[in-house]
């Protein structure tokens, strides 16, 4: 059953609904009969005496037999623009003001427009003349107009109601058709029952969805298409996340504790009927989080022959108790459990991570149901290897029917969407897969990476392809909260991964991983120097009888010196190296053994002493005496694999003598041979424009070029001021971000410009695919600025955007975030910038508050 067909299941009749689900239908009843009954009982609700007034005028008259005059305008005015307080359609009826300007030329008139629907019958006969923007919102103020005048007759035009009545109850949602089945009802109180019915429809869909047996994500398509085209409403939509939160969660968690004995916790979690978190200090929020009823996994992420990331699933289960301590969960792990794997681990390195990828759910607790990517790949694969025709692949492969002429059917339907032509069929006969693969593009390319993940037969021979898309330097170029620094996330991670990343979450996660490893992130600032970049003096912290300097890398030397060492050694002969845990376990055997007390290691000019291992860390004294010091052994693992050091705060001269003693050991004649695979790394710098370029690159300008680079047609290097040669690799990316609205700084360098590419990142709106909130505004605020300033200056879409960490609030965004902004671009010219957010906010519920300082807005009063 899909989620349509879900919906359809409550498509009751009233009598049936209130037997039903009695006690849901009067709880909302009670709840709602102040605000759902008729619109001429609650015109108390309205603050203001006056205004209560006359609203009463207006429906006394749309009641009586006299029309209304243009003595009226006034009670007609505050009716169109008051009404809303008390009927809830959003912002759409007080669009209709007194002299609007319509399309033939005149201006709107409201008694004559009302007297017009008074005396109308039905919505589909009346004929109008108004403008595009106003025959929207037709439906909603002749729904309001015609229900004061016979509340028994008309009911108001809501989109809830459209949507329910259209989704469930099959019928049409257009207005008329809405009043012919509002008359079906009982006549007392049938506005209220009328609402109180179609609401309890709304709860049974959220709150039945667990015995559906349809699982939902809230980033997956059946969840927009429920909570906007379905149960449009707050209150529904919470108690439909309330109940997928509650049981249709699902955890990946490991099982794998550093130092351990055994590392291994899978057989006794198991045995216990447990799982528990294995660090004090790490994913204790995550870990309380976790539902009862929720469904874990234990994984075990790994590396196949170097470059294929493969997970394996060894243990499912469901969680019975949560001890809310970070730590424990007990468990009913699934009895007689085989495990299996599956071909993607990105994203999900951490020792628990929520799975909301729909697809990877799927693979991971429902592997015998066919996800669209496995079914789009065994298509692909008949036609492009075994041969198959359209047809045999609907009956032999799919199992459905395959019309005897015409098309349209499931595989001819997904060949043309990955644009695969006839003259593909049976090409992986003729072609070999890395060839083809190296010449695809689009959409075609696409289906040969499905035909990677799926079928590892062709996973081969394509991993020296670093013909990447992206320049090797590249500016993302536009005004604040376009997304700059967001995108730098995904850019990266697509560099590293050296494939299409869709989703942000695994972009993320993969950056996260591969921070300080792959990826380096900095932020230039005024003061930002050569020293900070390249190379510089800095004080020697280990010597503590005088003060002395020492030479100390900047950042981009050290990701530079980095990656040129992967992309030699990618080029040498495989070398012989041992795996880190029997290189670490044999340099700190004799300590663990007893043979000693401590284990020296001499730095450059002094030594510390290894006193203790413990699970995770390396116990050491220093020369001096200073005891309680510790080192990561995963970071010193993390280093051994790179064989390089990271700059760990400081630390780094304490692991640097460490590592030269485990790669003496792991690089002898008994180890496993071990090819190095190049690999991409990133410089990620925010806010490039604002340092002094020319102070902080120096005469390294010209190597970023891509032909003066390491593997560059003319690979150049430098003498930097301590005598050490310098080349830029041809695997580093460069990727800044540049804010064109910071005009406090210099202009940027030309040497620069000419360098990279730039790529710009201005607003988008809804019709780019986001889900921006009251797009109207800023729409509006970015034409003024356009018009003022240019379009450096807009403001982001960012400002309108909902997220975890800052929940999208209009007010509160526009006051604090918006406003300010406005003011800085205008010199704090108030005048100007209460004109731009006075025009933004004419179609809403809020105007400007020009005598407070700083300016802010407000709702209206009534």
């Amino acid at each position: 059953m899909d989620l349509k067909d879900y919906v359809k299941t409550f498509n009751f009749s009233y009598d049936n609904l209130k037997s039903k689900c009695e006690e849901d239908f009067n709880s909302l009843y009670e709840l709602e009969k102040e605000w759902l009954g008729n619109l001429e009982d609650k015109v108390h609700l309205l603050k203001n005496v006056k205004h209560q007034a006359e609203l009463n005028a207006v429906i006394g008259k749309l009641k009586a037999d006299d029309p209304f005059t243009k003595d009226d305008t006034k009670i007609l005015s505050t009716f169109v623009s008051k009404v809303n307080t008390i009927v809830r359609i959003a912002n759409r009826i007080n669009n209709f003001k007194e002299e609007t300007k319509l399309d033939d030329g005149s201006k709107l008139e409201l008694y004559i427009f009302f007297n017009s629907v008074k005396n109308s019958t039905d919505l589909n006969s009346f004929n109008y003349p108004l403008n595009s923007n106003l025959n929207n919102f037709l439906p909603h103020i002749y729904s309001v107009i015609k229900h004061c005048q016979n509340p028994s007759e008309y009911p108001i035009y809501y989109k809830y109601w459209k949507n329910i009545i259209r989704e469930v109850l099959s019928k049409n949602d257009d207005y008329d058709s809405i009043c012919e089945f509002y008359r079906t009802f009982p006549e007392i109180n049938r506005h209220l029952n009328f609402a109180t019915y179609l609401g309890t429809i709304g709860i049974q869909i959220a709150k039945n969805i667990n015995s559906s047996g349809i699982r939902l994500t809230s980033d997956s398509k059946e969840y927009k298409y429920l909570t906007k085209d379905v149960i449009n409403i707050e209150r529904y939509n919470s108690i439909l996340d309330e109940n997928l939160n509650s049981s249709h969660q699902y955890f990946l968690v490991g099982a794998y504790w550093d130092g351990s004995n055994p590392s291994d916790q899978t057989e006794r979690f198991l045995q216990n009927g447990i799982w528990e978190n294995g660090y004090d200090d790490k994913f204790i929020e995550e870990v309380k989080k976790v539902p009862v009823g929720g469904r874990i996994a234990i994984k075990a992420a790994f590396t196949r022959e170097k470059t294929k990331s493969v997970m394996a699933i060894k243990a499912r289960g469901i969680v019975s108790k949560n001890y809310d301590n970070g730590k424990k969960l007990e468990v009913n792990w699934e009895k007689n459990f085989s495990p299996f794997e599956v071909d993607f681990s990105g994203g999900y390195w951490a020792t628990i991570k929520e799975v909301t990828n729909e697809e990877h759910v799927k693979e991971i607790w429902f592997p015998n149901e066919k996800t669209e990517s496995k079914i789009h790949a065994e298509v692909i694969y008949n036609y492009l290897n075994n041969s198959l025709s359209h047809r045999k692949i609907q009956s032999e492969v799919l199992g459905e029917e395959a019309p005897a002429r015409g098309g349209g059917f499931l595989a001819m339907e997904i060949l043309h969407s990955y644009e695969i032509q006839g003259d593909k069929k049976g090409i992986l006969k003729k072609t070999p897969f890395n060839i083809e693969y190296q010449s695809a593009t689009g959409k075609y390319l696409e289906a040969l990476d499905l035909l990677k993940r799926n079928y590892p037969e062709f996973d081969i021979s394509t991993e020296n392809n670093y013909n990447m898309t992206f320049p090797l330097n590249t500016i993302l170029y536009g005004p604040p909260g376009t997304g700059k620094t967001y995108n730098t996330v995904l850019r990266a991670a697509e560099i590293i991964e050296n494939r299409k990343i869709d989703s942000y979450d695994e972009a993320l996660g993969i950056f996260k991983a591969n921070l300080h490893g792959q990826i380096e992130f900095i932020t230039f600032h005024q003061n930002y120097s050569y020293e900070d970049f390249i190379q510089g003096l800095r004080p020697d912290t280990e010597n503590d009888k005088e003060l002395t300097f020492e030479r100390k890398d900047g950042v981009f030397k050290v990701i530079a010196d980095r990656a040129l060492k992967n992309i030699i050694a990618s080029e040498q002969p495989p070398i012989a190296k041992k795996t880190f845990e029997e290189t670490f376990n044999e340099f700190v055997n004799p300590l663990v053994e007893g043979e000693v007390e401590e284990i020296e290691v001499k730095m450059k000019k002094v030594s510390y002493f290894i006193t203790a291992i413990t699970n995770k860390s390396i116990e050491f004294r220093k020369t001096s005496g200073g005891t309680g010091h510790t080192l990561s052994i995963s970071t010193l693992r993390k280093m051994y694999d790179a064989e390089s050091v990271l700059d760990i705060q400081g630390l780094s001269s304490y692991y640097s003598p460490l590592l030269d003693e485990l790669l003496k050991i792991g690089k002898d004649s008994s180890g496993k041979k071990e090819i190095i695979q190049r690999k991409n790394y990133v410089i990620i710098i925010d806010e490039i424009n604002r340092a002094n370029i020319s102070r902080v690159f120096g005469e390294l300008i010209t190597l970023i070029e891509p032909d003066k680079r390491s593997h560059g047609k003319i690979p150049m290097e430098a003498k930097l001021p301590s005598g050490d040669t310098f080349i830029v690799p041809s695997n580093l990316y460069i990727i800044g971000t540049m804010n064109t609205a910071d005009k406090s700084i210099a202009l940027l360098d030309i040497a620069l410009r000419r360098r990279f590419e730039f790529e710009p990142m201005y607003p988008k709106y809804s019709e780019n695919g986001l889900n921006v909130n009251d797009e109207a505004v800023l729409k509006s605020i970015n034409e003024s600025i356009i018009s003022d300033k240019g379009h450096d200056f807009q403001i982001g879409h960012s400002y309108f955007m909902d997220s975890k960490e800052d929940p999208y609030d209009f007010e509160r965004r526009m006051n604090v975030k918006v406003i300010p902004l406005l003011l800085e671009y205008f010199m704090n010219d108030a005048k100007t910038v209460a004109q731009i957010v006075s025009k933004a906010l004419s179609n809403t519920e809020y105007n400007i508050d020009e005598k407070s300082w700083p300016l802010r807005i407000t709702e209206k009063n009534d």
